[in-house]
């Protein structure tokens, strides 16, 4: 504490305090300022609990944290963010999903935990006729479960705004809690529940397998909800049963029992989700049956790799179905497909397929996708083809919406290059870019482009020095300067040194 008298030698008006208290990251480094005196205290304490950062907590940090939040509504009314980086899910696994009754835990000894304090907040989450699913609960947090701990968590910040996730396997108590809230399930249809929460962060836990992307899906329909990011999840498709949704065959990411899986009836019209971002992950119908809910998309990447999973297929012709809803609304598209997941299973790739024509997207300003899938294999021919059939170099041309500003084509292999570059050239023709794409102002074109040069004084391996080879300079060349005729910036980069080459005069 301040040494007595401090205050009159030093009388620092709270905006002052508070200009140092933004400017502090750390949730530390605020706790550490709110107690050196009880000045401070007063006026910092209320941020200190803005940003919540968990890394693999113990449990007694969880449970005490929780209870401090309960305790002060209006500390935890200040919580915008919270990051929990996995947790202990080792006592779900006692969890009966079937038919028989399940055995409750018994309450943890040791453990300081507030019984009626916690069980008020429990009974908040439930009416009298869920008797079952809050004696449940209950009994997991007096056992100690950082499950059951976490769950509460996300239930006791209710301006909660970001949450990022890094979820472990056989997480239970956090999704049934979530899917009550979003399907408004009584209390939730008149006191909702992450009401606030608009960005969200998921990633699976492990570098194994993958989550189920049914344990995101409930959160698409929170009403803030704008972005959701995803790495590692796998995307298998909905199809309607008698009762429920329901996924094929066994699945990574945990226990889907029925109580985890929507009823289509229960769920919101639609999502208000405009942005998706999704890595290293994997879907069988591009998303179809998750696209179709999102009315106001105006944001879509998708990158896929089927590492993860023995039975997954790229089909870019899935991807254009779902995206097509969102025609009217999306301004930026990125998909594309992670070559190196490859797991060599023999089952049907479409990374050779085409998407389709996107002049239907009326509004789309940025565009990134491999070129094989935007122009197509069979349009992709050498100078002595495109004589046999002229109309073939109008294909890039052609699949572009005229309201695109940004183009980037990926995934180009060496003998691709060539191919390409022709459809770029017909595509910067005057009259065709006034015609076809009239704002496009940048093309990037990223691909397979270097070779390695082994220096000439150590003829080390280890010292090789990428260098672009002589003939992708000299037709880069060329695009620039059709390129700058236009008024449209270019560039060109290996992706596999992440060698990125303005190709201006200067540059060679």
């Amino acid at each position: 504490m301040a040494p007595a008298g401090i205050y009159p030698s030093l009388p620092l008006p709270p905006e002052i305090i508070l200009s140092v208290v933004w400017n502090m990251e750390k949730s530390s480094h605020r706790l550490n300022l709110a107690l050196c005196s009880r000045y401070f205290y007063d006026i910092v304490i209320p941020f200190v609990s803005e940003n919540i950062r968990l890394v693999e907590p113990e449990t007694r940090v969880i449970i005490s944290l929780v209870q401090t939040l309960l305790r002060s509504p209006h500390i935890a009314s200040r919580t915008y963010t919270l990051e929990i980086n996995t947790w202990e899910t080792e006592q779900n696994y006692d969890i009966n999903i079937g038919d028989s009754p399940e055995t409750l835990p018994r309450p943890t000894a040791d453990l300081r935990i507030d019984r009626s304090l916690v069980n008020e907040a429990v009974q908040r989450l439930f009416t009298p006729t869920d008797e079952p699913a809050r004696s449940k609960l209950m009994a997991h947090l007096l056992a100690g479960n950082e499950d059951a701990w976490v769950a509460l968590l996300l239930f006791s910040v209710p301006r909660l705004r970001k949450l990022s996730l890094v979820v472990p396997y056989n997480t239970d108590h956090v999704l049934r809690l979530v899917r009550r809230a979003a399907v408004r399930v009584p209390p939730f249809d008149t006191r909702p529940a992450l009401n606030h929460l608009s960005h969200l962060y998921v990633k699976w836990w492990d570098t194994e397998g993958y989550l189920n992307s049914l344990f995101v899906w409930p959160f698409y329909f929170f009403p803030s909800m704008q972005s959701v990011t995803c790495k590692k999840i796998g995307d298998p498709p909905l199809y309607r049963g008698e009762e429920d949704v329901v996924t094929e065959g066994e699945v990574e990411g945990g226990n889907l029992s029925k109580d985890h899986v929507l009823s289509l009836e229960n769920l919101p019209k639609a999502s208000q989700v405009t942005q998706i971002n999704i890595t290293k992950s994997h879907t069988s119908d591009g998303m179809f049956s998750k696209l179709h809910f999102c009315e106001k998309l105006k944001s879509f990447k998708f990158e896929h790799c089927d590492s993860y999973s023995y039975y997954s297929s790229f089909q870019p012709t899935h991807f254009f179905q779902g995206l097509s809803l969102a025609r009217h609304t999306l301004e930026h598209l990125w998909l594309a497909y992670d070559y190196d997941s490859y797991d060599g299973d023999e089952h049907y790739e479409g990374d050779n397929d085409a998407f389709g024509s996107l002049t239907h997207f009326t509004v789309l300003k940025t565009l990134t996708m491999s070129a094989i899938n935007l122009i197509g294999k069979n349009y992709l021919l050498d100078r002595d083809d495109l004589r046999l059939r002229p109309a073939a170099a109008q294909r890039l041309a052609q699949v572009l919406p005229a309201s695109l500003e940004s183009l980037s084509m990926i995934h180009i292999e060496g003998n691709q290059y060539i191919p390409v570059s022709l459809q770029v050239e017909n595509l910067l023709q005057p009259t065709t870019l006034s015609a076809c794409t009239p704002r496009l102002a940048f093309v990037n074109l990223l691909g397979v482009f270097c070779e390695w040069e082994v220096s000439s004084t150590t003829y080390r391996y280890s010292e090789r020095t990428p260098v672009f080879r002589p003939d992708v300079l000299r037709r880069a060349a060329e695009l620039n300067d059709m390129c700058a005729s236009v008024g449209v910036k270019f560039g060109i980069m290996d992706t596999r040194v992440a060698l990125f080459a303005e190709t201006e005069e200067d540059s060679y």
